[in-house]
């Protein structure tokens, strides 16, 4: 498993916006005809059987924490690609933590400073500190 950093998405084509659109590059990955309408699906979840399985078998998740939605099988939130510094998709071997997937485990890391712009940080721990020494 390696995963995609920011540095190759500004590289590579990506349809969208969206970074989903570079797991089908992925050997054992192919698009699945599942269709969801765009009413239930307007953040654009893009669906994909990995080695046989499911659409449903992928487990997506944001700095490890899931990101599914169960019913329908799409993706909760997904980042625009400036927001993202790599993505792993890992269709084998993975640890019993992520027991819930069959398919893939879809990891996004967010880069903190491009999520929230570089000046903002300090101010969201300037604020923390404030509320900390007020107890």
């Amino acid at each position: 498993m390696n995963p995609i950093r920011n540095n190759h998405g500004s590289i590579l084509p990506i349809n969208g916006r969206n970074f989903q659109s570079l797991i089908p590059l992925i050997p054992g990955v192919v698009p699945s005809n599942a269709s969801v309408g765009i009413f239930d699906n307007p953040q654009g979840t893009q669906f994909f059987q990995v080695n046989g399985q499911n659409n449903s078998a992928n487990n997506y998740q944001i700095d490890g924490v899931d990101n599914n939605e169960p019913l329908l099988g799409l993706v909760v939130q997904i980042p625009p690609a400036e927001a993202i510094q790599q993505f792993s998709v890992s269709t084998s071997n993975y640890d019993a933590e992520f027991g819930r997937a069959v398919g893939a485990v879809i990891n996004v890391a967010k880069s903190i400073y491009k999520a929230f712009g570089q000046g903002d940080i300090p101010a969201v721990a300037d604020t923390y500190q404030f509320a900390e020494s007020a107890k």
